[in-house]
């Protein structure tokens, strides 16, 4: 506000006087301090305190000292700039200098922070986006939240500046969708088929990198040449719609893998083999004929081979031929003697012991004996299996022969040519 005039001490007139007009022009000035229309141009304005003020700065900017609080809407018409710290700058704000909600510019991370916390307890986290231009998700609990979806929504798109189709996609049911970007359509699928379930779609094929896949007891699928275990198939598990015909040959299972309890009853057809893909080192002890017990050799030589003969050491009782185990002293049988004849050659008495059941004989299993020398042959049990025999255990005399047949665990008969 200017002076309206200028008064004379001395009181000398005109200037020492006032005058009507003068009493007016006064009261016309502070009348104009109310006048919305005029412009007031002062140097500082100081609001109730020192400490308070509102100051010029610079060409076209001013500052407000001390705390500015707005109770209506607070607009920025050129932009809102943020102040600018350090990360050391920011950890020294003095008490009171940062609320809960203060914004700030960390140049030192190079993004907006915002005070989660207190002001004595301060907790600074990032504040949407950082300089390049990535999405800034802070704190234990962070997420992505997308509401008021419907099953058939993709709450979640991404794509490339030029792309047409966005090459992820994540729909309200969990289904993401992949594809190549562009205008090309998404074409591998992967999604939840039921309980504990991921499935991939229907023409999309699994490639997997040299680290394969680990199962839970700690096996690697890294091939599927000699690959598969017995630990990796669960009992019961493959049934006939799990395989392709002539699928499964021979280099894709480890010697002795697969056992009666990894297949369904029934299973196995010829279909579901390929070509000459089933020899004898493929299949552990786990084939039987049908009510008979466990015996893959068994099994085999009631199918015959392709040459129609037997492999040394194979028991062929079903072919109608016989392995000779030749021993001209005290022996124990071992497993490889199931279904042979053991010749027994000696001038002495000779001893023909019978394992017990670790060895692994099963019940039904058929072992012969001939005595070919003079010397009688005794036929008994060892590490506790039993040898029972009518009218005892001994071979009748030079040429005559018996069979030992496993009737129960750690239990076998002798019958044929024998003697008390």
């Amino acid at each position: 506000m200017q002076a309206v005039k200028t008064f004379d001490s001395t009181g000398i007139a005109p200037n020492g006087r006032v005058y009507a007009t003068d009493l007016n022009a006064i009261q016309a000035a502070a009348a104009g301090l109310t006048d919305l229309a005029q412009n007031i141009s002062v140097a500082s304005l100081i609001v109730g305190e020192a400490g308070l003020a509102l100051s010029r700065v610079g060409a076209g900017e001013m500052q407000a000292a001390g705390g500015f609080r707005s109770t209506g809407i607070l607009r920025g018409l050129g932009g809102i700039y943020a102040g600018q710290f350090t990360s050391t700058q920011r950890d020294a704000i003095a008490v009171g200098g940062a609320p809960t909600g203060l914004i700030i510019y960390n140049t030192t991370t190079v993004q907006f922070e915002w005070n989660s916390g207190t002001d004595g307890a301060r907790v600074w986290k990032a504040v949407g986006f950082d300089q390049a231009g990535d999405l800034i998700l802070t704190g234990g609990a962070s997420s992505l939240e997308f509401t008021a979806q419907t099953a058939a929504n993709y709450f979640l798109n991404v794509k490339r500046l030029a792309d047409t189709v966005a090459r992820f996609a994540i729909k309200e049911d969990g289904t993401i969708e992949i594809g190549p970007g562009g205008a090309t359509a998404r074409d591998v699928t992967l999604f939840r088929s039921g309980a504990g379930v991921l499935s991939l779609g229907a023409a999309v094929k699994l490639i997997l990198g040299s680290g394969g896949i680990q199962f839970s007891d700690g096996t690697f699928l890294t091939t599927l040449t000699d690959a598969i275990t017995a630990a990796m198939i669960s009992p019961n598990a493959i049934g006939a719609s799990e395989l392709a015909d002539a699928s499964v040959d021979t280099a894709a299972i480890i010697d002795a893998a697969v056992t009666t309890l990894k297949i369904l009853d029934g299973n196995v057809t010829l279909a579901k083999l390929a070509a000459a893909s089933v020899d004898t080192t493929k299949i552990a002890n786990s084939l039987k004929p049908s009510g008979g017990a466990a015996n893959a050799t068994e099994a085999l030589r009631a199918l015959g081979t392709t040459a129609g003969t037997a492999a040394a050491g194979d028991d062929t009782r079903f072919l109608g031929s016989t392995t000779i185990n030749f021993q001209t002293a005290g022996y124990t049988l071992v497993l490889s003697d199931r279904g042979k004849m053991i010749d027994m050659a000696s001038a002495g008495a000779l001893t023909l012991l019978v394992p017990a059941d670790a060895v692994g004989f099963q019940v039904g299993d058929l072992v012969h004996v001939m005595q070919s020398g003079a010397g009688q042959v005794t036929v008994a049990g060892t590490g506790g299996a039993t040898v029972v025999g009518n009218p005892g255990l001994k071979t009748a005399g030079q040429w005559a022969t018996a069979t030992m047949m496993k009737r129960a665990a750690n239990s076998w008969v002798l019958f044929g040519g024998i003697t008390s």
